[in-house]
């Protein structure tokens, strides 16, 4: 299923790839020859762990997260990245690698659930406000109906198919925009680099 996912992903940020703007700022960034995108960061292994954080099951600190981000903010989203880790001691880089991706691929995953969420409201919505539409429609016929129901009809009915339009079309592009950006974290590829001390 992993794989699957990590196809989509792959799939979704080529497309946009075509993007000229995106064009434009590929040609100005920090890239090793396969194409990706570097990210340098110098620290010593105990930066990199949550120092509250269970021994045998340790989690990425926050500021490096935060750092990662930050740095990638700005590149584009159908760029790979490479983060290379600069340390003065040796880190378990598997463990690193896996700590991380492991943070990204749950981060991945709420903003799945955010956007399936997002869908399902705009549907709920825009079925609740075709409803409402047809009964006002329905009602403005019937002389023995009461004028201020198939207002209340036409108010609701008109608000609820604005409300799902808000949601899948305004909302739901910037939830996507973050899943893109979430996925290239995702499938970050990290190196470590030991600083020889002198």
């Amino acid at each position: 299923m992993i794989e699957r996912t990590r196809k989509n992903l792959l799939d979704d940020i080529k497309i946009l790839a075509d993007n000229h703007k995106a064009q434009t700022q590929l040609s100005k960034l920090n890239r090793d020859d396969d194409g990706y995108a570097i990210i340098n960061i110098f620290i010593n292994d105990k930066d990199i762990f949550n120092q509250y954080s269970d021994p045998n099951n340790p989690k990425i600190s926050q500021d490096l997260i935060d750092y990662i981000e930050t740095e990638a903010e700005y590149i584009p989203v159908e760029v790979p990245l490479k983060l290379i880790i600069h340390s003065d001691t040796s880190i378990n880089i598997e463990l690193v690698e896996d700590k991380i991706k492991e943070h990204y691929w749950r981060s991945l995953d709420l903003k799945a659930r955010e956007l399936k969420r997002n869908k399902w409201t705009s549907i709920t919505l825009l079925i609740l406000g075709i409803i409402f539409l047809s009964l006002f429609f329905l009602f403005e016929f019937v002389e023995r109906f009461n004028q201020v129901f198939t207002e209340l009809f036409s108010i609701t009915g008109s608000f609820a198919v604005w409300e799902a339009v808000d949601f899948f079309l305004l909302s739901r592009t910037k939830l996507k925009f973050d899943y893109l950006n979430i996925a290239q974290l995702a499938l970050i590829k990290i190196e470590n680099i030991e600083i020889k001390k002198d």
